[in-house]
C-alpha cells in the first residue's frame, strides 16, 4: 500500500517564490513510526511516497498523483488550509483514479459531531478525528487485509457507507503521544524532505512538539478537538533533536506547537539552550510558540530567555481581554492583566530591539463596544501593539460542541471571508454576528475601533513623541468625522457582499474612490488587515489633533516599508508616499525632528525586507546580549 501526503498551506502556487518559507509538513513522520513501532505486520508492506509541501496547482498536483500512483492521498486540515483545500478536491476528485482513496485528519474535521459532514465533504473517504496514529494505523490494515472497516473494532475514524447512505463513526479513544521521537527514529525520512525542499530553494520552519493536548478548555479553543482535557509529554529527546536539527540539517526556525510552553521546566531548558546557541554560536535561531497561560514565576524567565537570544522578532503575550468577567465567560484560566501588565513593563525596557504584542480577541461574550474601547485604550497605553482576532466558531471547539453556550449566550453567527483572493476565497469561517452583549451594528463599532487603535499603536510604537500624545483625543476626533461615516458607511453596505465578507473586506474610505481601500499585490491578494494599508492610516491621520502630530504620522505611517516585506500586506509604495505628500500640502506644516533612534529609516533602508534588516538588529543585540551576560 503507498501513502501519498499532500501538505498544502494558502499560499497559491504563483506566489512560491524561491527562498521562501514554508512550515514542513511532519504528520507523516509520526504516523509512520507509530506504525513500524506497533505494527510490525503492516510496517513493510506500506510504502510512503515523498509527501508535498507546497501548495500545487490543479494540473501539477493531478500530474503528481498520476506520477506516483499512491493507494491512499492523505491531507491535513487546519484553520489556515480548510477552504482551499476543500475546493482543490473538489476540483481534482474527477480527476484521479477512483481506485485512490483520500484520508482527511486534522482539528477543522467534525465529522464526529456533525450529521451532514459527508454531504459537505463528499469527496473523502475516510475522516479522523482527535489523536490520529491509532487510527490511522487500524484504517492500513483493515485496507491492506482486504477487510471491511469495522466501526466497533476501530476508534476516531468515519466514512460513509454508500450502501446505507448513513455516517459509520468509531468511538472516541485518547491514545497518548508516543514516546519515540518520529525525527531520530526515522531520520532518513525527515532529511529526504529537508533535502527535497532545500533542492527547491524553499526555506524550513519546523513544526516542534514536546507536549500534546492542554488541560484547559477555553470556548473558542479547538487545541484538544473539544474531545479531552488530558496531555501527553515525549520526555529527554529534545537535545538530541535540536542538535540534530540546528547543527546537522542547518533549520533554525522552530514554532513550538505546544499549547502552553513554559508549563515545564524542560520547556525553559529547551529556550535556554536555543539562547546559549544563538549568543555562543551565531545559530540565528528563531523561536515563536504559546506561552503558558497560569504558570506566571516561568512566563517571565521564557520571556527573558527569548529577549537574551533575541529568539523572536517580537514578544507575543496571550491576553485575550483584559476584563476577567469575560474571560470567566470563555473558561479562559488566566493570570490577568496585572500581571501581563508587569511583565510588559519588564521586558519592553530591557529588550527595546523587541516589540511586544497583545493578543487579544473580538467578538467574546460580555464585550460591547464601552467594554472593548476600554481593552484597546488599556493595552496601547502600554505601548504595545494589539492582535487583534476576530472570535471564529472553531468546528471542534467546545464552543462548537456546546448548545448550552450559546443558549446563555445568545449567539447569531455570519459565515464569512477572513482572506479574500481575487481567484478564490481562501479562508472562510463563522463570525459572531450578535450575542447577549452585542449587536451587527455593535460589531462594526468594534471593527472600527480596532483598527483606529491598531494604527495608533503603529504610530507610537515606531515614532516615538516628545511632547504628550493625547491617544483618546484621537480616537474620539476619529468617530466624529467624515471619514468615520464613510467608512462605517461602506462597512455596512458590504456586510452582505460576496457572502458576508465582513471582516477583512478591501471596503472604499469615500464614496468616490472605486478601488478598495486596500492596495492589491501582483496577485491580486488584498491586505489581511484595515490597519496595514496606507489609505487607512490617511484617513486617521487626517483626526491628528494637532499639526506635530500629522507631521510625525506621515513619517511613520511608511512603518510597513521598514518593517515587512512591502507584498505581504499589500501594502503600495507609491500610493503611501502619495498619500503622504497630500498630508504635507494640504494640512500638514513640516516639522524639524529631532534625530535619534526610533524614527523613520532612509528611503533606501526602508525598502529593505523584514528578515534582512530585523536580523542585522537581532546579530547586533545577540552581541550585545553575549557581552552582558
Amino acid at each position: 500500500m503507498k501513502i501519498l501526503f499532500y501538505f498544502n498551506s494558502t499560499t497559491l502556487p504563483d506566489t512560491i517564490y524561491k527562498g521562501a518559507n514554508t512550515y514542513i509538513g511532519i504528520v507523516n513522520l509520526y504516523l509512520k513510526t507509530y506504525i513500524e513501532k506497533n505494527y510490525f505486520d503492516l510496517a513493510p508492506k506500506s510504502e510512503w511516497a515523498l509527501p508535498i509541501q507546497v501548495t500545487l496547482s490543479d494540473d501539477d498536483l493531478v500530474e503528481y498523483i498520476e506520477k506516483e500512483d499512491p493507494d491512499m492521498l492523505c491531507v491535513s486540515y487546519y484553520i489556515w488550509n480548510r477552504t482551499i483545500l476543500s475546493q482543490q478536491l473538489k476540483r481534482i476528485k474527477p480527476r484521479i483514479s477512483k481506485d485512490i482513496l483520500i484520508v482527511a485528519g486534522g482539528p477543522e474535521l467534525d465529522v464526529n459531531v456533525n450529521p451532514d459532514f459527508f454531504k459537505e465533504y463528499y469527496f473523502l473517504d475516510y475522516a479522523v478525528y482527535g489523536p490520529g496514529e491509532q487510527a490511522f494505523a487500524q484504517l492500513c490494515e483493515c485496507i491492506v487485509e482486504g477487510k471491511e472497516p469495522n466501526p466497533f473494532e476501530m476508534s476516531n475514524i468515519a466514512w460513509h457507507d454508500k450502501s446505507k447512505d448513513e455516517t459509520m463513526l468509531a468511538g472516541f479513544k485518547y491514545v497518548p503521544q508516543s514516546k519515540v521521537s518520529p525525527f531520530l527514529e526515522i531520520k532518513e525520512v525527515f532529511a529526504e524532505m529537508v533535502k527535497d525542499l532545500r533542492t527547491q530553494d524553499i526555506g524550513i520552519v519546523l513544526t516542534y512538539e514536546l507536549t500534546r493536548g492542554c488541560p484547559y478548555s477555553c470556548t473558542f479553543c479547538d487545541w484538544n478537538s473539544g474531545l479531552t482535557n488530558k496531555t501527553t509529554r515525549r520526555k529527554g529527546t529534545w537535545e538530541q533533536e535540536m542538535e540534530m536539527f540546528v547543527d546537522e540539517m542547518g533549520i533554525n526556525q522552530f514554532y513550538l506547537a505546544d499549547a502552553n510552553v513554559g508549563q515545564y521546566q524542560e520547556d525553559l531548558d529547551l529556550l535556554e539552550w536555543m539562547r546559549d546557541k544563538n549568543l555562543n554560536e551565531n545559530a540565528e535561531i528563531l523561536f515563536d510558540g504559546n506561552l503558558s497561560k497560569l504558570r506566571k514565576e516561568n512566563n517571565l524567565k521564557a520571556y527573558h530567555l527569548i529577549g537574551q537570544g533575541s529568539l523572536s522578532m517580537h514578544f507575543v503575550i496571550s491576553l485575550q481581554d483584559t476584563n476577567q468577567d469575560i474571560l470567566k465567560n470563555i473558561d479562559r484560566p488566566d493570570i490577568g492583566w496585572l500581571e501581563h501588565r508587569r511583565i510588559i513593563r519588564e521586558i519592553k525596557p530591557a529588550y527595546p530591539h523587541m516589540p511586544v504584542d497583545v493578543q487579544i480577541i473580538q467578538g467574546l461574550p460580555g464585550q460591547t463596544p464601552d467594554t472593548w474601547r476600554q481593552t484597546l485604550t488599556t493595552v496601547v497605553a502600554e505601548g504595545v501593539v494589539p492582535l487583534i482576532f476576530m472570535s471564529e466558531l472553531l468546528a471542534t471547539s467546545p464552543a462548537a460542541r456546546s448548545a448550552e453556550y450559546h443558549d446563555n449566550f445568545n449567539f447569531k453567527y455570519s459565515t464569512s471571508v477572513r482572506w479574500f483572493d481575487q481567484h478564490q476565497e481562501e479562508f472562510s469561517g463563522k463570525f459572531p454576528e450578535s450575542c447577549f452583549s452585542f449587536d451587527r451594528e455593535d460589531v462594526i463599532t468594534m471593527t472600527l475601533l480596532s483598527c483606529v487603535y491598531t494604527a495608533i499603536a503603529w504610530f507610537r510604537n515606531f515614532s516615538p513623541l516628545n511632547e504628550p500624545f493625547d491617544q483618546e483625543g484621537v480616537v474620539d476626533d476619529f468617530l466624529a468625522s467624515e471619514n468615520y461615516k464613510w467608512l462605517r458607511k461602506n462597512l455596512t453596505d458590504n456586510w452582505d457582499h460576496r457572502d458576508k465578507y465582513y471582516y477583512t473586506i478591501g471596503f472604499m474610505g469615500e464614496d468616490r474612490i472605486s478601488e478598495p481601500l486596500s492596495a492589491c499585490t501582483p496577485n491580486g491578494r488584498t491586505a489581511s488587515n484595515w490597519c496595514q494599508n496606507s489609505r487607512f492610516l490617511y484617513f486617521v491621520a487626517k483626526n491628528l489633533t494637532s499639526n506635530y502630530h500629522k507631521s510625525k504620522y506621515i513619517k511613520a505611517h511608511l512603518w510597513p516599508q521598514s518593517f515587512v516585506p512591502l507584498d505581504i500586506y499589500g501594502v503600495d509604495a507609491t500610493r503611501t508616499k502619495q498619500l503622504s505628500l497630500e498630508l504635507a500640502q494640504d494640512e500638514v506644516k513640516p516639522v524639524a525632528e529631532p534625530k535619534g533612534p526610533g524614527f523613520l529609516l532612509t528611503d533606501e533602508e526602508a525598502m529593505v525586507p523584514q528578515n534582512l534588516h530585523r536580523l542585522d538588529e537581532i546579530k547586533r543585540r545577540q552581541q550585545q546580549n553575549k557581552a552582558d551576560i
